[in-house]
């Protein structure tokens, strides 16, 4: 017998408090542990962590958690993407010689089920390609393993092929290209993890780029989802209770295995960034209305049992325009709802008497209760109206520290992992920060960002682009590129890539008509510093100042990689100062030394020689401007002094991260007034 607990019942003042609500739910239905987060006009004034996961580990409010069922999302978004951009048809075939998977041959030839040809990309897509757990007495295929040792009376399609545990998720389709369909494609509609499978492996055929790594490039980054992956390998404790779904508390089913059905892991908080880059309510839209559109459509040709709700391209769908991914059979509870339109007149935020309302949540349970979570959830949030704070918990990914002074903001996020970088400049973009500064560093085999950005009040998204990980010539190439159209190279560092080996890359960042035709700029890549100094007197003779000037040591040799610009408008030559080979001893000095003739720093770059930092920094003759610098902080000393300096009106400009001769990681930090 299963007991579900909600009560809707309004305290004294009238004002419903959804997360009492929750957790009277939460509790009531005996869950281990869950993660909540709550939509509202593109902010997120909603995110807890209760209990533990499957590991006993307590989950927070940033934790990463299975999501599988709603792993399906990425992969349908993916699909309609290709769709949007030429490069994938729904309605191609899948199997067969015309097929996209024609190299795909079914396991034994005599046993085919003709109609298996007849299959489509839409068919995949839509839920609609013949396959029926219900119906099947192979139940879930993707899940054979699972079933079997948890004691389900299925084949074991490991045996029947002679093939060790666990077999490839290819094989698995194999054995059902020669198995009978359940329906003939087009003419139900039945939520199928070996579809989705198959759509992953139609993804990968059409880009040529592995699943995961496609969906990353252009699903995940754009939209500035940074916890979200293929699952990694787990050794759950085997709990055989009525909690613990089969998915979950099995070890050997990998999520590599079931990746574009079941296999990705994410949080409330990216879960809830895709939908912000779906709904308009973004600056970033990942699908354009044709696109949307074919989410919702219902599938053609399937008789829908209810009419008010039928199943689209990886979403349930609804009359009233709600999408909705839910749990599934052998997996924990999830609810991922939208409740729509996506569809309206214009873009921006949602009608005028709608603001204020919860439009969107994501909660994801440990635990399975089979209770009407999806309707109970969604009468908690109506219940809730427009009672929801003003905090925004997106920031939480992208700020560590922030200031505000006479109505400029600006935040700090001391370290970004490389591969990170992407989603989280994008993450910045959606809630309008600007990036101003940033600054590559090693520490501990890993390659981190320091961020600097200010906040804005217009959509910036397409203002700039930051791109990492570039050679020497991909960073020329896409200089090249990105002229074309219409965005200037306006700053770059040289680093070294943990991800790429510890070889030499640039960071750069390209702003949309940055200069105009009364400049003039030049750009050198990786010259040694004594011909540096020389090439940087002639052009200083002509008028050229440096505003990037990065260095990094190969061996004995200092590298200088750098950007020259000239105002043709400008009158005389302008007051700099540069250096390349300072020591942290002397830098502090420089600082100050250039302080006492009003020039500020204008930038900074670390590397190592040796085991000791040496830095490169440019100075410009600035009168309006004051500056504190500090050259040895930790994390926790830089928010203290951000904090302190705030009042006074002093803002972070510029970090540079290094390693001390003890290895430890410090800063070097300037802020400006």
């Amino acid at each position: 017998m299963c007991l579900f607990v909600f009560s809707a019942s309004l305290s004294n003042d009238q004002r419903f408090t959804f997360e009492k609500s929750f957790q009277e739910f939460y509790h009531g239905n005996g869950y281990l542990g869950a993660q909540v987060g709550v939509y509202v006009d593109g902010r997120l004034p909603f995110l807890r962590g209760y209990g533990h996961d499957h590991t006993l580990t307590d989950i927070r409010p940033e934790s990463v958690m299975p999501i599988a069922g709603a792993s399906k999302a990425f992969t349908a978004l993916t699909v309609l993407k290709m769709v949007e951009e030429g490069q994938l048809d729904l309605g191609a075939k899948v199997f067969g010689a015309d097929g996209i998977l024609s190299t795909f041959e079914p396991w034994r030839a005599d046993h085919v089920d003709r109609r298996i040809y007849d299959i489509t990309v839409d068919n995949l897509l839509r839920h609609t390609a013949g396959w029926d757990s219900q119906r099947s007495n192979i139940y879930d295929p993707v899940l054979n393993i699972a079933l079997l040792e948890r004691g389900y009376k299925v084949k074991n399609i490991a045996d029947e092929m002679d093939l060790p545990q666990p077999i490839e998720p290819d094989d698995v389709i194999r054995y059902m290209m020669s198995r009978r369909l359940d329906y003939t494609p087009g003419t139900d509609s039945v939520v199928s993890n070996l579809g989705y499978i198959i759509l992953g492996k139609v993804i990968t055929q059409v880009s040529g780029v592995e699943y995961s790594l496609y969906v990353k490039e252009r699903i995940l980054e754009p939209c500035g989802l940074m916890h979200t992956r293929i699952g990694r390998p787990r050794v759950y404790k085997r709990e055989h209770g009525d909690m613990e779904p089969v998915f979950q508390g099995f070890g050997d089913v990998l999520p590599i295995f079931v990746d574009s059905a079941l296999g990705w892991e994410s949080n409330a908080a990216d879960l809830l960034r895709l939908f912000m880059c779906m709904d308009g309510s973004g600056d970033f839209q990942l699908l354009n209305r044709t696109s949307v559109a074919s989410l919702i459509a219902k599938p053609a040709g399937v008789p829908i049992q209810h009419h008010d709700r039928w199943i689209g391209a990886g979403f349930h769908v609804n009359l009233h325009g709600a999408i909705w991914i839910n749990g599934e059979y052998y997996t924990d509870d999830i609810v991922f709802y939208h409740k729509g339109p996506l569809l309206r007149p214009n873009n921006g935020y949602h009608d005028i008497d709608t603001r204020g309302e919860a439009r969107a949540w994501a909660i994801i349970m440990h635990g399975q209760t089979f209770v009407p979570i999806r309707n109970i959830i969604r009468n908690m949030m109506e219940a809730s109206g427009t009672h929801w704070s003003t905090d925004d918990y997106f920031t939480n990914d992208i700020v560590d520290v922030s200031a505000q002074y006479q109505g400029v903001q600006r935040t700090v996020r001391f370290k970004v992992n490389e591969h990170h970088l992407t989603s989280f400049i994008n993450a910045a973009k959606q809630l309008r920060y600007d990036i101003i500064w940033l600054n590559g560093l090693s520490y501990q085999n890993q390659t981190w960002f320091t961020v600097i950005a200010e906040k804005q009040n217009r959509s910036i998204y397409n203002d700039f682009l930051i791109e990492h990980g570039l050679t020497e010539k991909q960073l020329y190439h896409r200089k090249v590129e990105q002229e074309k159209r219409g965005y200037n190279l306006t700053f770059f560092q040289n680093y070294r890539s943990r991800s790429h080996r510890d070889k030499k890359v640039f960071v750069a960042s390209f702003r949309r008509h940055a200069y105009n035709n009364h400049t003039k700029i030049k750009y050198g890549l990786e010259h040694f510093t004594q011909p540096y100094d020389k090439l940087l007197h002639l052009f200083v003779e002509n008028g050229y100042y440096p505003t990037s000037q990065s260095l990094m040591y190969e061996g004995f040799d200092g590298l200088v990689s750098f950007v020259l610009e000239k105002d043709l408008d400008a009158k005389g030559q302008k007051d700099f100062k540069s250096y390349d080979d300072i020591s942290l001893y002397r830098l502090t000095k420089i600082v100050q030394g250039n302080a006492r003739y009003r020039r500020k720093l204008a930038y900074l770059d670390a590397s190592d020689y040796f085991g000791k930092p040496v830095f490169s920094a440019v100075f410009i003759r600035d009168t309006k401007r004051n500056m504190v610098f500090n050259a040895e902080l930790t994390e926790n000393s830089m928010r203290t002094i951000i904090k302190r300096n705030e009042e006074s009106g002093f803002l972070p400009k510029i970090i540079a991260g290094y390693t001390d001769k003890d290895k430890n990681l410090k800063y070097a930090m300037c802020l400006e007034k």
